[in-house]
């Protein structure tokens, strides 16, 4: 199906959204609508093609200010869509790490830092595993419930992929550095086309905001006028 020949109607119901690296991409982004996150660039994408057995389309493509412009949204318009379609085609999930790798994995066989445990390891994505790190944007509450079930006030989150954000409980204020370190060290292994962010985070349940390694600090917000990006003391 041509994308001109779809109706606004169409069109509105197959806009997601989806989460890239802002660094690894910013020279590429002049075409598109997004919204900076710290480390994140979200996106809005178009779903074409057929549905496969799954019910999923095919394909996508990244919104441009030109599609934009031809269908008559507004950009913020465009972001509340999409989220609202990503929560509805794409739901969120989150389990074990443990039940996540479908129970291949052993104490032994994993790297943590000093007093982690694989039971305290979450991992947050959605139903088909797909732009599964962008439910942090488009589900954020979901953090909140982590945090509940790992018992804690804080979390960190290590964006190993686009597809999936593992979740630890944050007990001690250093957590941070330990876990940038380690993630430092891993993050090269990780392939760059799927490598969303070069820090890990810290998810605050109380004050609903995220703080990033290097001191950058956001709400999770889509509205541009209500996104906080500032540096944090301990960062100078």
């Amino acid at each position: 199906m041509k994308i001109a020949s779809m109706a606004t109607e169409e069109v509105v119901s197959r806009l997601i959204l989806s989460a890239i690296n802002y660094k690894e991409n910013e020279d590429k982004l002049s075409n598109f609508p997004f919204i900076r996150k710290g480390s994140f660039a979200l996106l809005t994408q178009l779903c074409v093609g057929e549905k496969n057995d799954a019910g999923q389309y095919t394909a996508c493509l990244t919104v441009t200010f030109g599609m934009q412009e031809q269908w008559g949204i507004s950009k913020s318009n465009l972001f509340e869509v999409a989220a609202d379609n990503s929560r509805k085609i794409f739901p969120t999930v989150y389990q074990p790490i443990e039940k996540f790798l479908d129970g291949s994995l052993s104490d032994s066989e994993t790297i943590l830092p000093d007093g982690m445990v694989v039971p305290d390891v979450m991992v947050l994505t959605n139903e088909q595993h797909y732009n599964g790190a962008a439910t942090i944007f488009y589900s954020p509450e979901i953090l909140s419930d982590i945090a509940e079930k790992l018992k804690c006030d804080k979390l960190i989150l290590l964006p190993s992929s686009i597809n999936q954000v593992y979740c630890v409980p944050q007990k001690e204020r250093n957590d941070l550095k330990e876990f940038q370190e380690m993630y430092q060290e891993l993050s090269g292994m990780i392939d760059k086309d799927t490598l969303l962010s070069e820090n890990v985070l810290s998810y605050d349940s109380n004050k609903k905001n995220i703080t990033e390694a290097d001191g950058v600090s956001y709400n999770l917000d889509l509205s541009e006028t209500m996104t906080t990006i500032k540096r944090m003391e301990h960062s100078k």
